[in-house]
């Protein structure tokens, strides 16, 4: 039986470890492995720059959430609109 390296791993999971690494949910094994992937697969390399470019865009956007209250007065605004249009 074939045994893998350990530092080795396959795309889809060096795809998993850039999104953890981005949350910096990963241990620094974890980085050194993403590391050594990224320096042999150009396509993995592309999916880490594309993320944390989106990682960057997101974080300057300033964003947040809409509370509850907003969220019920937009769907009411909805109800009313599609009631609107469905009426005769």
């Amino acid at each position: 039986m074939k045994q893998k390296l350990p530092l080795l791993l396959d795309c889809p999971r060096a795809a998993e470890f850039c999104d953890k690494v981005e949350y910096h949910e990963m241990d620094w094994t974890g980085k050194l492995q993403l590391r050594l992937h990224l320096l042999f697969c150009a396509d993995c390399r592309g999916y880490w720059k594309r993320n944390r470019k989106l990682t960057q865009l997101l974080q300057k956007a300033d964003l947040h959430t809409c509370t509850e209250q907003e969220k019920r007065q937009w769907q009411q605004q909805l109800q009313q609109a599609k009631s609107q249009e469905s009426a005769p």
